[in-house]
């Protein structure tokens, strides 16, 4: 369980480099088949509700 603001600090910038990664494989993706676009998309919506929540409760904290 995360519980330091040093470990939400760590996971946050996890989540955000996952996010520039799935994004620019999105924005190279335009040749990949639509279910593979639909994976990348829905991983990108999550991983961005991930950090959203993260970066509340560094404010919050």
């Amino acid at each position: 369980m995360i519980t330091t603001e040093k470990d939400l600090i760590h996971r946050l910038n996890w989540i955000t480099t996952e996010l520039l990664d799935k994004k620019r494989r999105l924005q190279k993706s335009s040749q990949l088949k639509i279910n593979y676009r639909k994976k990348l998309l829905s991983q990108i919506n999550e991983l961005s509700g991930q950090r959203q929540t993260l970066e509340n409760l560094l404010v919050i904290g």
